[in-house]
C-alpha cells in the first residue's frame, strides 16, 4: 500500500443463502478469482491484470483494504461489487467518496439477486467506516439498481465529444451490418464533411505572446497540483495534490501525456490526455482539463494546448472532454459537441451522476454545505470518473 488517509472497516457481515451463495468482504486470496471473472465478462473492457487491479482497488491512498465486496459460490467467485475511492472536498469537509466500478456477475449466476445483495452489504459495511458518500455514472442497464437502493439522480455531467473519422465511429455504434449496406463515397463523404468542419472552426496561428506550451509523456504532479490548488472550487472534487496524481494516472491500461501551458513563464493551465485503442477506434480522453475554475480566464493558454494535443494526435478517431468547467469558446472553436444533444445524442451514452450518503441516514443529503442532488454542487472532469 502506498499509505492510506482513512481506514476501512475492520470487520464484515458473511451472509450465506440457501443456495450456497455467500456475499463478503474482498479478501487477500481473492485477486486472481476477481481477475478470471472479469475476463469472463464481455461488456468489460476497461481494465484487467494484477497491475490494473493493484492500482485501481489495491493500492489507493485513500483506504487500507481494497473496496470490494464479491460473492462466492463453491469455491469460486461469481459475482464482484467493487468501489473507486476518492478523496474528495467540498469548502471545508474533506472525507472519502465511493465510485461504483467494473460491477461483475457471471452469466450463469444470474437472476438470483447477487447483485442486490452485494450492493446492500457494502453499503451497511462502508457506513460503519470512513467513505461519506456514494457517487456513480453508471450505464441506463444499472442504474435502476442503485435508485431502488436509495440512491438519487443528481443530474447530467456535460461531456463533450469531437468525432475526427465518423465513418470508424458510426461503425464503432451501429455495428458492421449497418454501415457495410452504406456506400463508401457517403462514409468518405462524412470524414470529409468533418475535417472540413474541423479545420473551419479551429484555423491556425501560433499561441499569443508570452504563452509556451510544453508536451510531456508523463504527469507532472507537482506542477499539476500547484495549478489545481491556486484554483480549487468550493463544489465537491477530488482532492489534487500531488499523490492523487501520483497514483490516479498511474493505470497501465492508457498512454497518458501532459500540456502546460505557461504565461511569462508561470504555469497558468494544463490538460492531461490519455490514449488507448477501444472496440478499434483510437480514443483519446481528457480526464483533467486544469483550472478548475477561472477557465475563460486562461482560455488563450488553452486554446494554446488544444492546437498542441491535436497535432500531437493525428491518428485519434474520437477526441473526449467532461466538466461544467469546459470554457465554451474551446468547445466551438475545436468542434466538440455535447453527447446528450443532436447530432451525437442518438449515438453516445449520456453521463448521469447519482449519489447516496453512507452514513445510515436519509435525512442529511448534503457535503460540505452542498446540496448532493444539485448538479451545481459537482465538478467531475472525467478525472473523477472510473473509465480513463
Amino acid at each position: 500500500m502506498t499509505g492510506s488517509a482513512a481506514s476501512s472497516p475492520t470487520a464484515s457481515r458473511e451472509t450465506t443463502d440457501d443456495e450456497g451463495y455467500t456475499i463478503r468482504r474482498f479478501e487477500s486470496g481473492d485477486t486472481q478469482g476477481f481477475l478470471r471473472l472479469f475476463e469472463e465478462m464481455p461488456t468489460l473492457t476497461l481494465g484487467g491484470g494484477e497491475a490494473w487491479f493493484d492500482w485501481k482497488y489495491g493500492d489507493t491512498p485513500y483506504l487500507d483494504r481494497p473496496p470490494v465486496h464479491v460473492a462466492e459460490h463453491e469455491g469460486r467467485i461469481v459475482g464482484a461489487r467493487p468501489f473507486m475511492p476518492f478523496e474528495l472536498r467540498s469548502d471545508d469537509r474533506t472525507a472519502v467518496g465511493l465510485q461504483t466500478a467494473d460491477t461483475m456477475v457471471h452469466p450463469d449466476h444470474r437472476k438470483r439477486g447477487l447483485f442486490s445483495r452485494m450492493t446492500e452489504q457494502a453499503f451497511a459495511d462502508h457506513r460503519e467506516g470512513e467513505p461519506a458518500l456514494m457517487f456513480s455514472v453508471p450505464n441506463a442497464r444499472s442504474r435502476p439498481g442503485y435508485l431502488g437502493r436509495g440512491a438519487k439522480i443528481t443530474g447530467a455531467v456535460p461531456t463533450f465529444i469531437r468525432v475526427e473519422t465518423p465513418s470508424a465511429f458510426a461503425r464503432e455504434r451501429l455495428g458492421d451490418g449497418v454501415v457495410d449496406r452504406l456506400p463508401d463515397s457517403a462514409l468518405g463523404g462524412l470524414d470529409r464533411l468533418a475535417a472540413g468542419y474541423h479545420a473551419l472552426g479551429r484555423g491556425r496561428g501560433d499561441p499569443p505572446a508570452g504563452v509556451t506550451v510544453e508536451r510531456t509523456t508523463s504527469v507532472p504532479a507537482a506542477t499539476l497540483a500547484d495549478i489545481a490548488q491556486r484554483n480549487a472550487p468550493d463544489a465537491i472534487h477530488a482532492v489534487r495534490d500531488e499523490r492523487f496524481y501520483e497514483w490516479r494516472f498511474a493505470n497501465p491500461m492508457w498512454e497518458y501525456s501532459t500540456y502546460v501551458a505557461s504565461r511569462n513563464g508561470v504555469p497558468t493551465a494544463a490538460v492531461v490526455a490519455g490514449t488507448r485503442i477501444e472496440d478499434g477506434l483510437r480514443v483519446t480522453r481528457i480526464p483533467e482539463l486544469l483550472p478548475l475554475t477561472g477557465t475563460d480566464a486562461v482560455a488563450d493558454e488553452l486554446a494554446a494546448v488544444f492546437d498542441r494535443l491535436l497535432d500531437a494526435e493525428p491518428s485519434t478517431d474520437v477526441f473526449a472532454v467532461a466538466g461544467r468547467h469546459v470554457p465554451r469558446s474551446i468547445v466551438r472553436r475545436f468542434g466538440f459537441l455535447p453527447d446528450d444533444r443532436l447530432p451525437l445524442a442518438p449515438f453516445a451514452n449520456s453521463t448521469v451522476l447519482i449519489t447516496k450518503p453512507l452514513d445510515g441516514t436519509t435525512d442529511d443529503w448534503q457535503f460540505g454545505g452542498r446540496e448532493l442532488v444539485d448538479p451545481g454542487s459537482w465538478q467531475l472532469p472525467l478525472c473523477e470518473q472510473n473509465t480513463s
